[in-house]
């Protein structure tokens, strides 16, 4: 059961008007004790960052082949180097090999033109011909002789023979005389044979 207050308690408690002025009055206070003094304030810290811990890989290890690759670039040359050259003048006719062919020592690489040379060889050869006929005349020619300074030999030995039986001393002489003739006709004869067989060929201008 509620009772009423009574009229004496109710003029002892404070107005809600007085409350009000009494906070007016303490923010007044507050405000005046603040504009007197500098506040000081320590500033914020920053905050270090949590360091980021990075996540290491993980690998399986088994057996393989391990490939060491190096890329570069450069350029290969010959360790031994020819200067080739034609032992003649001459225009260029064929080239048998290109930049960059595998070659070999013997092997042709380039044909000057050969129509004079081979124009030459030609008259060439027919000079040689030329010359081996003649010689082989020349040879026939000195065995002929040689036959036939054999033959008149033997005939002037079987002369003398007949004169030591039928002739007197002057003819025998004079037989004499035309065997030694023959035998120095055969010995010139060989010699001249045996100088053409030794001779060297040299063609004819």
């Amino acid at each position: 059961m509620k009772t009423k207050p009574s009229q004496q308690q109710t003029k002892n408690l404070p107005s809600v008007h007085s409350l009000a002025a009494y906070y007016l009055l303490f923010l007044l206070l507050l405000v005046a004790c603040g504009s007197g003094e500098t506040v000081v304030t320590n500033p914020t810290p920053t905050p270090l960052p949590t360091p980021i811990i990075p996540e290491k890989p993980t690998y399986t290890v088994q057996r393989g082949t391990v490939v060491n690759t190096l890329e570069f670039t450069g350029r290969a040359s010959p360790m031994v180097e020819q200067n080739l050259f034609f032992k003649s003048d001459g225009f260029v006719d064929q080239v048998f090999m290109q930049r960059g062919d595998r070659v070999r020592a013997g092997d042709v690489l380039a044909q000057l033109e050969i129509t004079d040379l081979e124009n030459q060889m030609a008259l060439a050869q027919v000079t040689l011909e030329t010359a081996e006929t003649k010689l082989s005349q020349a040879e026939q020619a000195q065995q002929d002789a040689l036959a036939e300074a054999t033959i008149n030999r033997e005939k002037i030995r079987l002369e003398l023979q007949q004169v030591h039986t039928h002739s007197d001393s002057a003819t025998l002489i004079s037989a004499q005389i035309e065997l030694e003739n023959a035998q120095q006709h055969v010995v010139n004869s060989e010699y001249e044979l045996q100088k053409s067989l030794d001779r060297d060929w040299e063609p004819e201008d």
